[in-house]
């Protein structure tokens, strides 16, 4: 994957990254960066009632988003909010309980979430100021990355009303068919939308445990870029990368782990997919016992620069 037209010096380097352009030390940020791993996160939170009113108050949300920022050298910020902030813009009860996660109460009927899906956006109004506080406080050279459940993952949450066992949410255990109808059609109506409505920021699509069929999704998709999870292959992954960026998939539980092993699979995985398109990533987020001095680690092998203090 080539750019069609010269990356001008200003574009941040994540997305030049997802314009196609591959990079001697790639691009790199974390899923879940703005976290419990944190003592400063944990500080800001322990101010707030319960999580909702968390990711609501634009100025905490804005400041936990910055924090990762000035303490490692990633290329991007992603908004600190959470997927089930929609079913509650829905009228769908949302809570969450510690030590067990979200609850949600009963499903509204479909009639009523209709009515309120007009609504949603001014429901979710606080999410947007703390974008415009991100990135006025965001050097020009850092990209900022909002995000959305996909609507087979939302849609097990609030049939669940929770976290299910019985139900596999992302894209894990669902046949090809299946898989189609409810992920891959579903992110091309969206994605096409978005665009007919003349929005051009490019998309990163997580199918996460999809398996081999990640490769028919990157094909089909109108994505910019895929994120791969940690069971993807080399072969997988440079398969996508001759049309699509790629972005992943370190195991967050060997970042955790630390030592020699991880710096193994960071130079692995800087090997087999540094040739093209890519974005330094975890497979899924980062765990919230997860050592400071292993995420600098990371960071100094994947940058080239000295991170710890």
């Amino acid at each position: 994957m080539t750019s069609s037209s010269p990356i001008p010096k200003q574009t941040p380097k994540f997305l030049s990254a997802l314009q196609g352009q591959s990079h001697t030390n790639p691009p790199v940020w974390f899923m879940r960066q703005a976290g419990r791993y944190l003592p400063e996160y944990r500080a800001v939170r322990a101010t707030a009632p319960d999580f909702i009113s968390f990711c609501f108050d634009s100025g905490k949300a804005a400041e936990v988003t910055l924090q990762p920022m000035r303490r490692f050298p990633f290329d991007a910020s992603i908004v600190f909010a959470d997927i089930l902030l929609i079913p509650g813009a829905l009228g769908q009860k949302v809570w969450f309980e510690a030590g067990e996660g979200p609850k949600l109460g009963d499903m509204p009927s479909v009639e009523s979430m209709a009515e309120k899906a007009g609504e949603a956006g001014k429901a979710l109004s606080l999410v947007g100021e703390t974008l415009t506080r991100v990135r006025a406080a965001l050097d020009p050279d850092k990209a900022l990355i909002g995000f959305a459940g996909a609507p087979w993952t939302v849609a097990t949450y609030m049939i669940e009303k929770g976290s299910s066992d019985r139900i596999e949410s992302w894209a894990e255990g669902l046949s090809e068919p299946l898989f189609d109808r409810l992920v891959t059609q579903p992110h091309i109506r969206i994605i096409e939308g978005l665009r007919a409505r003349g929005v051009t920021v490019p998309i990163i699509g997580f199918p996460r445990g999809a398996g081999t069929l990640v490769e028919d999704y990157a094909a089909r998709t109108p994505v910019q870029g895929v994120a791969l999870d940690t069971s993807a292959s080399a072969k997988l992954g440079q398969t996508i990368q001759k049309t699509k960026t790629i972005q992943g998939a370190l195991d967050p539980l060997l970042l955790r782990a630390g030592g020699d092993a991880l710096l193994k699979r960071v130079d692995e995985m800087l090997e087999q997919w540094n040739q093209g398109p890519y974005i330094f990533n975890l497979g899924h987020g980062i765990l919230p016992d997860t050592p400071i001095a292993n995420v600098e680690a990371v960071l100094e092998r994947v940058t080239g620069q000295k991170v710890a203090k």
